[in-house]
């Protein structure tokens, strides 16, 4: 009975901790998502400037 136990406690244990890896998978991309929006936020932004500074310039 107890070796029972212990295999099934085993198998649970690795189930949870299947489970919190594939949490802590998903968190990690997140993170990844939003810098690459900032950055591509900041790229547009100074990309409008440029336009503008090139219109102004050519009047």
């Amino acid at each position: 009975m107890s070796k029972m136990m212990q295999s099934i406690s085993k198998e649970n244990m690795s189930k949870i901790h299947q489970s919190m890896m594939r949490i802590w998978n998903v968190m990690m991309i997140i993170p990844i998502f939003l810098i690459i929006d900032v950055i591509y936020i900041i790229f547009k932004q100074e990309e409008k400037i440029y336009v503008k500074v090139c219109r102004v310039s050519d009047t």
